[in-house]
């Protein structure tokens, strides 16, 4: 306990204390506290005993976390050997010495100071100006100061000055021996001073080094100092956490011990001072771009400031980009969560799909129009270990041959007429490490299916108009709703591409082989519509067995269109059976007569009442249902009275 080891202990301001004052006498631990408060200093005052201050001390830096102590005498002669924290030195003041000399002014009296190593410096000269002859005394340890006293004895010294402690042993052995007074204000002021300066600086240089820490930290690379002897200085958490060591423990290695391979005769020291950028592998073979500056404090060489990149990092950000270039916003994907159904087929098909994700090969997906094929692909790429990368779709019956191609490939500058400045980066390149997902893949045409299945084979891609290859990594997905195995025995699909592409097959069944999930399926897209369209709607059993024995050629797709026009036409919360209009009972015997509406003539004015009752004069609906504008629909309705 502190108590046990010091007869007071006084704090200064709010704890912890950054000061510590370890003295024997009483005057002076007053004149401490009082300078703290007039300094504003958070100080901590022991007083100790005269032959435990060292001890007293030490407890203080342990157990208070102190930035700086002041003692005097023997205790910072020991202390300054015990540990790195600032030990300030109450020295003696010129007045200590003067007034202690005075009554000897002018005896040529040979005066011996006992000092420890360091102390004592303004005594010389004190003794000088009162004509006294003045020897330094200097005594490495306060309990054996023979060796000192001899020499005094050697001397003819007259008296000896000091402190308290070398006085008293000094007076044991019979010498005439005055201690120095103490009590002194102007060296409690200046170490004070001296303190404060120090705490202010050190303040600074943490406020410092945190700044350039937190600089260092949210770098994304990886920094590296080393010393001259290749030692690891500094390292900050990126460079902590890409190699699993401790930032504590990494300080102090070698360099070496990361990256054994690295040729630093070849690499580090070149006789550039700024390095071109290489790549090195570190001890478990993962690749890093390396570059390194080095130190030049005031002329010497200091060691290098390393930065290291992971190669993978890169990749990952080089397919954001891309990523980022093609999409133009955040795009939100399906997942298998998101394919809703309990019907054995559609349950099989799920399962399969997520095989499939696991693999990296090629997937031909088999279904009928509004199966769902483009939400399958999604849900692939978003359960493989892609899915951090880009997904990319095109629709390969909806874009012209000429297109197609340049939109696939890319291009560059002045390959075609019309060709924009500066080129344009192809599909396959914006996916590259992602999934490119080709629709429609039986409606490609023949040329160009040569084209892809020389990019699959070799992985390779070259823009049009240019003779550089591009290497490219991306997964294949391809949609058709087309009979492609009868297409390739036909000679109208290129059979190796099929057969390239068909590595892993997935038929997804239409909406008319698993009725069951329909309820389901209305369900489900029911809680969506109300929590994007802030409503409360739900669907009548009827409705639901209305639906249920409809025949949906146009699969998903259709069903959830005609939930929308219920969602739309209904004036209640509930969807019943009556709310529920397929395209059939809207067009009816109309359909043919449909092109021909805007001829004029009673007949068409008819036809066109007839689809409005049907749409209970829903305009919107009415429109869509004639394949025509708000703005036409109103026009032909002001012609014909309606």
């Amino acid at each position: 306990m502190l108590s046990d080891l010091c007869e007071s202990i006084t704090y200064v301001g709010e704890q912890p204390a950054d000061f510590c004052v370890v003295t024997p006498f009483k005057t002076l631990a007053k004149y401490a506290e009082e300078m703290a408060r007039q300094l504003k200093v958070r100080t901590c005052i022991a007083v100790s005993e005269f032959d435990n201050d060292v001890e007293v001390a030490l407890h203080m830096i342990n157990t208070e976390k102190i930035k700086i102590l002041a003692t005097r005498g023997h205790a910072v002669h020991i202390l300054r050997n015990l540990t790195s924290v600032p030990i300030l030195s109450i020295e003696y003041s010129s007045e200590n010495f003067f007034e202690t000399l005075l009554p000897y002014q002018n005896t040529n009296m040979r005066v011996g100071h006992l000092c420890f190593p360091g102390q004592g410096l303004k005594f010389m000269r004190i003794a000088q100006l009162l004509g006294l002859r003045g020897y330094r005394l200097e005594v490495e340890d306060r309990n054996n100061i023979a060796v000192a006293l001899q020499k005094a004895q050697e001397e003819g010294i007259a008296l000896l000055v000091g402190g308290y402690g070398l006085i008293s042993k000094a007076k044991e052995q019979g010498f005439h021996a005055i201690p120095l007074l103490s009590e002194n204000q102007e060296s409690i002021h200046r170490v004070f001073l001296e303190a404060k300066h120090i705490i202010e600086m050190d303040l600074l240089n943490t406020q410092r080094r945190d700044f350039i820490n937190t600089v260092l930290n949210i770098n994304p690379n990886i920094i590296i100092v080393i010393d001259k002897k290749n030692k690891i200085i500094y390292a900050n958490d990126k460079a902590s956490s890409v190699f699993n060591i401790i930032s504590e423990q990494i300080i102090g290695i070698d360099f070496s011990q990361i990256f054994p391979k690295i040729d630093f005769e070849h690499i580090i020291y070149g006789n550039s001072s700024f390095l071109e950028e290489v790549i090195v592998k570190d001890a478990v073979k993962r690749e890093f771009l390396f570059t390194a500056v080095d130190i030049n404090i005031k002329g010497n060489f200091n060691g290098y400031v390393i930065s290291l990149t992971n190669i993978v990092d890169i990749q990952k950000k080089e397919r954001k980009v891309r990523q980022s270039l093609y999409e133009n916003g955040k795009i939100t994907f399906f997942s298998f969560s998101d394919i809703v159904g309990e019907s054995p087929a559609i349950k099989q098909a799920r399962q399969m799909g997520i095989q499939f994700a696991e693999s990296d090969s090629p997937v031909l997906l088999l279904g009928d129009t509004g199966t769902g094929k483009e939400m399958f692909a999604q849900a692939i790429h978003v359960q493989s270990k892609r899915r951090e990368s880009a997904f990319i779709s095109i629709n390969c019956a909806a874009v012209p041959e000429n297109l197609l191609e340049s939109e696939l490939f890319g291009y560059e500058e002045g390959a075609f007429t019309g060709a924009r400045r500066g080129g344009k980066t192809g599909l396959f390149e914006l996916a590259h490490g992602g999934t490119l997902f080709l629709d429609e893949i039986g409606e490609m045409p023949l040329r160009l299916q040569s084209r892809l299945l020389r990019v699959l084979q070799d992985k390779v891609v070259t823009r049009l108009g240019s003779t550089r290859f591009v290497h490219v990594n991306v997964r294949i997905i391809c949609a058709t709703n087309r009979n492609i195995f009868d297409m390739a025995n036909r000679g109208d699909f290129r059979r190796d591409l099929f057969y390239r592409i068909n590595t892993l097959l997935l038929k997804i069944p239409p909406l008319s082989a698993r009725k069951e999930d329909i309820r389901v399926i209305v369900h489900s897209y029911l809680r969506k519509i109300n929590e994007s369209r802030q409503k409360k709607v739900i669907m009548a059993r009827s409705a639901i067995k209305k639906l249920e024995h409809n025949s949906w050629p146009g699969n998903v797709r259709e069903l959830l269109h005609v939930v929308d026009r219920a969602v739309v036409m209904t004036m209640h919360p509930v969807i019943s059976a009556e709310d529920i209009l397929f395209d059939a009972d809207i067009l009816g015997d109309v359909g043919s007569s449909l092109s021909d509406l805007g001829t004029g003539g009673q007949g068409e004015c008819a036809d066109l009442q007839e689809i409005l009752q049907k749409c209970k004069y829903n305009k919107t609906l009415a429109a869509e249902a004639l394949g025509i504008s708000r703005t036409t629909l109103w026009r032909r309705m002001k012609e014909c009275g309606l």
